[in-house]
């Protein structure tokens, strides 16, 4: 009779058990499908680079769903504050990005060659240099100038610059003053200036 009544005992406590992982199944069902909730956030509609006093023009409210992420990005822009690191059109702006940006320098280069398409503001790009002076006996080697330069202008050269602007272009980009004399050195040279992007 006890083994009767252990029996029925432990059938019970199968049908709860049975029963409770059926609710967590359906309740995690019902949450995996539930719609993520979306709210408003600033993205950029233009290319900023570092340094940027911020206005509310340059970007745009949009709905995203963040998650956990949310308390990363801002849905409201602060008075009179600037950018710290470039952001690109299209991208959130992060908490992270603002700030007081490194002490850099903007220095004007004027690459030999046509730049890659792939250049604009907020790239990263080294610099490297061929020096003019050269003999058949010792030709001058590529040197590596700088590295990690962010850009944060770009001007293209047109056909109003005469028939050696066609296809070129100017960058203005922000280097450390450690970087600037050997920068310096080469736009004075005369020789030829490569810029190839480092990311």
């Amino acid at each position: 009779m006890k083994v009767r009544v252990a029996s029925s005992a432990n059938r019970k406590w199968l049908i709860a058990l049975a029963f409770a992982l059926m609710a967590t199944a359906l309740a995690l069902i019902v949450s995996l499908n539930r719609p993520s909730q979306t709210a408003e956030f600033l993205v950029a509609k233009q290319d900023l680079p570092s340094g940027s006093l911020l206005s509310a023009a340059q970007f745009k409210p949009t709905s995203v769903a963040l998650g956990t992420a949310t308390g990363l990005y801002l849905q409201r822009l602060p008075n009179n504050v600037r950018l710290r690191l470039p952001i690109r059109a299209g991208e959130l702006l992060s908490a992270s990005a603002l700030g007081r940006a490194d002490e850099r320098f903007s220095v004007v280069l004027s690459p030999s060659e046509p730049l890659s398409t792939a250049i604009g503001v907020g790239s990263t790009i080294d610099v490297w240099f061929v020096p003019k002076t050269s003999t058949a006996a010792l030709p001058s080697q590529p040197v590596r100038v700088a590295s990690g330069l962010e850009v944060r202008a770009r001007t293209d050269l047109g056909s109003a610059f005469g028939a050696g602007g066609a296809g070129l272009s100017t960058l203005e980009v922000a280097a450390f003053e450690t970087d600037l004399p050997a920068l310096m050195l080469a736009s004075a040279d005369g020789g030829f200036i490569s810029v190839i992007s480092s990311e």
